[in-house]
């Protein structure tokens, strides 16, 4: 049987191409770009596992290739909407569509940090009387995306004291979220219920 629903990939571009660097090198721009085997791994996967729902983390500079072979094995890829600013929210289909990521920061914290102008625009993009971190929420969910992903620490609206993790850092904080009890996580259970509904 399954223990899981979907599985994502992350780094997808490199079962196209990795940059490969010598173990005793220094510094990672002794390294060579390298061709991947990525249609042999994955016609293993699917030949061995059957039908498997895989998510292709496809963020990020991408070559044409990477999207030729995600889209050879029609596999979902990625929108997080703290990244789509710049590029609009349009094309969400077929994509996992999230708030923010293990990477990022938690959304109440990402808008606490905007500027007036970013805040203004994204209010006029929720069109919605709540908060702008639950309305960012709201609008993720009534998106035309095939499939949304919300965070545990969105739903409870902490602030980046919480953030999961800080890419590039070594600290005791990074990777050890936890919710403490059950009660917290009811709130954020009931808060995305109502959010679904459009309450």
């Amino acid at each position: 049987s399954k223990i899981f629903d979907i599985t994502r990939i992350d780094h997808f571009r490199a079962f196209d191409s990795y940059w490969d660097i010598p173990a005793a090198s220094t510094s990672a721009i002794d390294g060579t770009w390298k061709y991947a085997p990525g249609y042999e791994l994955f016609d293993c996967l699917y030949e061995k596992l059957g039908d498997i729902e895989l998510v292709a983390e496809d963020l990020g500079y991408l070559r044409a290739e990477v999207i030729e072979l995600k889209n050879h094995y029609h596999l979902k890829g990625m929108k997080v909407f703290q990244f789509m600013l710049d590029e609009g929210f349009e094309n969400l289909d077929n994509n996992y569509f999230y708030s923010g990521t293990h990477d990022n920061e938690t959304i109440k914290g990402w808008v606490d940090g905007l500027d007036q102008q970013t805040y203004d625009r994204l209010v006029e993009l929720a069109k919605s009387p709540l908060p702008l971190n639950l309305a960012i929420i709201q609008y993720c969910l009534n998106s035309n995306a095939s499939d949304v992903i919300i965070p545990i620490w969105d739903l409870l609206e902490v602030n980046n004291d919480q953030r999961f993790n800080v890419p590039g850092e070594v600290n005791d904080t990074n990777w050890t979220y936890r919710v403490s009890n059950l009660e917290m996580a009811k709130k954020g259970i009931e808060l995305f219920a109502k959010l679904r509904k459009g309450d």
